[in-house]
């Protein structure tokens, strides 16, 4: 196909990136692992740096335990503090003279994201700085104001509502909130015995309704009920100042261009409400959000430790890298389909004609009742008899190759495996 349309495939010969050594073990893993896939001349690389004898240990292993829980990512932070005490020796990518490991030389890739933000977390507990970036819009503090100030939209008289936007707005402290609402709920039993009215006969809650905040937002948000989605978020972000109230809250840029963001994503609510003939909502862009992700990239400027998965690793290389979920069995059937097999699936079956491959949609509709529940014994062995069954298993197991072969020669120095 690439002679008939005059296309011509070049593949990189050499690595001026990484040392010899770690090409080596890069050569040795993945010529085996893409057999069958690629050809030796598409992964083979040459390394065109010398090794230094100052320089460590290439390859090393961190044995934090197997359980993914708080104890493993506490133990890496610790030993990245350690690692940053014996001042390792690296080669400056700019100067190519040898000089000490830096924050911002050490990189941690993970598989998903949920990862990435407790290995975060822990770094910073600790007082080590890290640079990282949760693209999970809905999980923002700003954002999740608007959502509050648009359920309160819908339900003025929920509590919880409330409750939360005095935590957000007028800076209370739970403990406050839950006290206010224990008074209030003491003082309702108490108007109850006097005025001796029955326990089934529901009284008016009206806990917060003298509340200055609570009137101005009910007021507010019922004047904008006619408006389209987008006209509402907007309205609801620059007529209550919420950029101005974000910036109080530290990264000022980052949380005020998350609102804008959203003022982004309303509009394209809107627009794919119109295109599919559905009526839109609040409720309905409430949903849209969770669903909707920040195009955001991590700091790799900064002089901290980077913490980013597999996927957004590409492209970019730091002296110290650090492989975390080897240990995740994703191949395992039950895992496998439970997670790749199930739900809806795209099959590619390739022709050797041009433009004629075959497409095939596979939906089989969740019968468990959670995502996490493994299928019962005889439907997963029902389901490895089926031909998709093959084809999606050998493309996860293409992937994994891939996402692995893109930690390991991310590494220009030094690479640790954790397992």
């Amino acid at each position: 196909a690439s002679e008939e349309h005059s296309l011509e495939l070049d593949s990189l010969e050499f690595s001026y990136r990484t040392r010899p050594s770690l090409v080596e073990l890069a050569n040795d893993c993945f010529i085996r692992a893409f057999n069958g896939v690629m050809i030796r001349n598409d992964v083979h690389l040459t390394s065109k740096r010398t090794d230094n004898e100052e320089l460590g240990a290439p390859l090393s292993h961190w044995n934090c335990g197997k359980a993914k829980d708080i104890t493993l990512y506490n133990k890496v932070a610790d030993r990245i503090a350690i690692l940053m005490a014996n001042k390792p020796k690296v080669v400056d990518k700019d100067t190519k003279q040898l000089r000490d490991l830096r924050y911002g030389d050490i990189a941690i890739l993970c598989r998903e994201n949920k990862e990435c933000a407790t290995y975060a977390k822990s770094l910073s507990q600790r007082g080590i700085p890290v640079s990282f970036v949760n693209d999970d819009i809905s999980q923002q503090i700003e954002v999740h104001l608007v959502v509050s100030l648009l359920q309160l939209m819908v339900d003025s008289s929920n509590k919880h509502i409330r409750a939360d936007l005095l935590r957000l707005l007028k800076d209370k402290k739970t403990t406050e909130i839950l006290n206010s609402r224990l008074d209030y709920i003491y003082q309702e039993n108490n108007e109850r015995q006097e005025k001796e009215i029955p326990k089934d006969e529901k009284m008016p809650d009206e806990w917060m309704d003298n509340d200055s905040l609570i009137r101005k937002l009910k007021t507010f948000v019922q004047a904008g009920r006619d408006f389209s989605i987008s006209d509402l978020v907007e309205n609801i972000i620059y007529g209550l100042s919420l950029p101005e109230i974000v910036a109080k809250w530290g990264k000022k840029e980052i949380r005020q261009q998350n609102l804008s963001t959203v003022c982004v994503l309303a509009k394209q609510y809107d627009s794919h409400c119109q295109q599919m003939g559905i009526g839109a909502s609040v409720g309905g862009f409430i949903t849209y959000l969770s669903y909707a992700k920040l195009e955001s990239k991590v700091d790799n400027a900064a002089d901290a430790v980077k913490v980013l998965t597999y996927h957004k690793s590409k492209g970019l290389e730091w002296n110290y890298v650090i492989l975390d979920s080897l240990s995740d069995d994703s191949m395992e059937d039950k895992y496998f389909a439970r997670k790749e097999f199930w739900g809806v699936r795209e099959i590619r079956k390739a022709s050797d004609k041009i433009l004629s491959n075959e497409y095939i949609i596979q939906y089989l509709p969740r019968i468990t009742t959670t995502s996490g529940t493994n299928l019962p014994t005889p439907i997963l062995t029902k389901c490895m008899e089926e031909d998709s069954w093959k084809t999606l298993k050998a493309r996860e197991k293409r992937e994994l190759c891939h996402l692995l072969y893109v930690g390991v020669t991310r590494a220009r120095d030094y690479l640790t495996t954790l397992l």
